[in-house]
């Protein structure tokens, strides 16, 4: 198996935690806190670099034991899964500055986009998946596995029966929540304590109309996606799919753990205008949207890819 990508992606993760703690410490930005999600030191990401910077070197030398490697990927992972849900409500904020700066309408919500913080979890993110990449070619190399494909002879995975059935479920998934924002943006009250609490919205008005465009876009990609073989559309309708898994999985699970909290009395609801049972709903439907999402996703990337094209270069020499 060529180690070259191997070596690059092990260096590449290791700068990428370089700068993002660099940058954390010079901006003075450590990770946030998001609800109960416990905030990690910056100091956390400078072991975590460190730890990746032995496991670059050890690759590139070619000594990829396996409890080297578990513990830097362990380090890696654990700091990203950290970051990973402040990621959803950063891109969201920045999501409502750019609708707020073309239409001029007012957000319901006051989301103020912390642009540093936001660029050193981004940084973290790519790194853990960098990480990810470099576990995934260690497996292929023990494997002696084709290094592009994951396979031994070069043939693509065949489409999984299961893929349509997914596909419509994540197509169906979204419509409770398409639907009751596309209801408030109306001046519908379903689910309100208060009946004014949304006095004056529209479905102009950021995070109603522009979140029930969202829903529909991942109705058609996951259609698309699971019922036909898209060609020329196939990497960015992917690239769609995994960034939305990455958005709805872990506001999904954080608020279904919460409503958990909740239903077992060991938090307390505060009553802002919206029911309980909304809340319910909503984080429900975001978890199970961004399972069968995602599941969608790596079926279709499985099942679509073309021949390897390092089995083709074998097979024509």
């Amino acid at each position: 198996m060529e180690t070259t990508p191997l070596r690059r992606s092990a260096v590449v993760g290791a700068l990428a935690l370089l700068v993002a703690a660099a940058v954390s410490t010079v901006a003075d930005a450590p990770l946030g806190r998001l609800s109960q999600v416990p905030a990690l030191p910056t100091w956390s990401l400078w072991v975590a670099a460190a730890l990746a910077v032995v496991g670059a070197i050890a690759v590139r030398r070619g000594r990829t034991r396996g409890w080297v490697l578990a513990v830097v990927s362990g380090a890696v992972l654990v700091t990203s899964g950290a970051v990973l849900p402040r990621v959803p409500h950063e891109a969201l904020a920045v999501l409502l500055w750019v609708i707020q700066r073309f239409t001029g309408a007012e957000s319901l919500f006051e989301m103020p986009v912390p642009w540093v913080r936001a660029l050193v979890h981004l940084l973290v993110v790519v790194a853990g998946a960098v990480e990810v990449a470099v576990l995934v070619l260690l497996y292929r190399a023990r494997g002696a596995r084709c290094w592009r494909c994951g396979t031994r002879d070069g043939v693509p995975a065949q489409r999984p029966r299961w893929l349509r059935g997914v596909a419509i479920g994540a197509a169906l998934a979204p419509l409770p929540y398409a639907i009751l924002k596309a209801a408030w943006g109306l001046g519908a009250t379903w689910g309100l304590t208060r009946p004014d609490v949304f006095a004056g919205v529209q479905l102009t008005t950021p995070g109603m109309g522009d979140t029930t465009m969202l829903s529909a876009i991942g109705v058609v990609v996951a259609l698309v996606l699971g019922t036909r073989r898209p060609r020329v559309l196939r990497w960015p309708l992917l690239g769609i799919g995994v960034v939305g898994s990455l958005m709805l999985l872990p506001i999904g699970v954080i608020g279904t753990v919460q409503i958990v909290q909740l239903l077992l009395g060991a938090a307390t609801f505060v009553d802002e205008g919206i029911a309980m049972e909304v809340f319910g709903v909503v984080y429900a439907t975001l978890l199970v949207w961004g399972l069968l999402l995602a599941a969608t996703t790596v079926g279709a990337w499985r099942a679509g890819r073309p021949p390897c094209r390092a089995h083709l270069v074998a097979q024509s020499s």
